[in-house]
């Protein structure tokens, strides 16, 4: 290697090096705040989407049935009934669509989980021994967005995540590609309507 023997070019050869690690040290904090914000809106995104697709899609009928029951004892409704599955889901995944259709640096979404159910429990009660019906829609997305290669050195995406209703953990997988100028962030949102009123009462 040939040494750089004057002093005003051993000086500017520090230079390049610090402008070059700054770049880099900068690229890097860019690329953490924009995954940071993604995530923030992303994750306020599913969370109203959750509570707008349940309460349109839970059945007031239902409700009234099991308004009833509480009330006489007479009849226990079907609690499968009380949210349709799937009208649920389809505006949940419409409302994401749109709602994140701004952020640029997204370059794609993928649900990795979605599950929407319904259940009489004590769970999210506190100290209520009383059990309430309530619908709760699961979501996980897997969130792609751009990426310098220089931070794209991971290919596969594992991640926990604990349920509290069941006391269990479950993993999301992803099987990616590193250094392709994407990262793949995963976001979990869950939303739970609990129908608490005073039903006892006539």
């Amino acid at each position: 290697m040939r040494k750089i023997r004057n002093k005003e070019g051993a000086m500017s050869l520090w230079m390049v090096i610090v402008l070059l690690v700054a770049v880099v040290v900068f690229t890097g904090l860019v690329e953490i705040m924009q995954r940071s914000f993604a995530l923030q809106e992303i994750n306020s995104v599913m969370d109203t989407a959750g509570v707008t697709a349940l309460s349109k899609n839970v059945k007031e009928e239902e409700i009234e049935k099991w308004e009833r029951y509480y009330r006489t004892g007479n009849y226990k409704p079907d609690i499968n009934d009380l949210v349709s599955k799937e009208g649920t889901k389809h505006l949940y995944k419409k409302i994401v669509e749109d709602d994140t259709a701004h952020i640029t640096f997204i370059r794609d979404t993928d649900d990795a989980k979605l599950t929407v159910s319904s259940y009489e429990d004590t769970h999210g009660l506190g100290t209520s021994t009383l059990p309430r019906p309530q619908v709760e829609i699961d979501s996980v997305m897997i969130v792609t967005v751009d990426a310098h290669g220089l931070f794209d050195k991971i290919a596969n995406l594992n991640k926990w995540y604990y349920e509290s209703r069941s006391s269990e953990n479950f993993m999301i997988s992803y099987i990616g590609e590193n250094e392709d100028g994407e990262v793949e962030l995963s976001i979990r949102s869950v939303t739970r309507i609990i129908y608490n009123r005073e039903f006892s009462e006539g």
